[in-house]
């Protein structure tokens, strides 16, 4: 089993940044072949939307950049982890903009009802678990629910099985964050 960690924090995001080597170090544990990328250290432009992944060069992004090693690692795991601060409800700008160039290429520009919803098709039938862990200095509920919001969707997009998410707060301990990183992954192992 493979996983890859996508890192959305910027440098100084410490909890995040803990919160990783403690992902990477309880999936390990629990067996899964682990990938953690930093992605504050890639050259990620933004998403032009020209739609030529859809039409010129199918399932590739025309840019040449690090994002098309992003998508090829997205496919070939069985586990996907976002990290990232929650910006208004949704990611950081590092996942975001990684996000952005990976989707449209993982799909098709066909439309069909998908978990009862009208959907582009997926370009590849790999279904992964998606885990997201999101940032916040403190409890923020509206927040919090735009975010598991976000997170559901992305997994509809991108032919996710499951996912789960929660969230890590600037004021955690290390111990607190440790528990709260072991509860994420036994979510995600209950659809194993």
């Amino acid at each position: 089993m493979k996983a890859v960690i996508f890192n959305g924090a910027p440098t100084d995001h410490e909890v995040l940044e803990q919160a990783d080597g403690l992902l990477a170090k309880e999936l390990g544990r629990r067996g899964w072949e682990v990938l953690s990328i930093p992605l504050r250290d890639l050259r990620l432009s933004g998403c032009k939307d020209c739609f030529k992944c859809w039409l010129h060069t199918p399932g590739l992004c025309h840019i040449r950049d690090d994002a098309r090693t992003l998508s090829r690692t997205l496919i070939e795991n069985d586990l996907v982890a976002l990290l990232t601060p929650v910006s208004f409800g949704g990611y950081g700008s590092l996942l975001k903009t990684a996000l952005d160039r990976i989707v449209k290429p993982h799909l098709l520009p066909f439309l069909k009802p998908r978990w009862g919803e009208v959907r582009n098709s997926p370009r590849y039938e790999r279904r992964f678990r998606l885990l997201a862990l999101g940032g916040l200095p403190k409890e923020d509920p509206p927040t919090e629910d735009i975010f598991q919001t976000v997170v559901r969707r992305n997994t509809l997009h991108l032919n996710g099985s499951h996912f789960a998410s929660d969230f890590v707060y600037d004021y955690m301990t290390a111990k607190q964050l440790d528990q709260r990183v072991k509860n994420l992954v036994e979510k995600s192992a209950a659809f194993a």
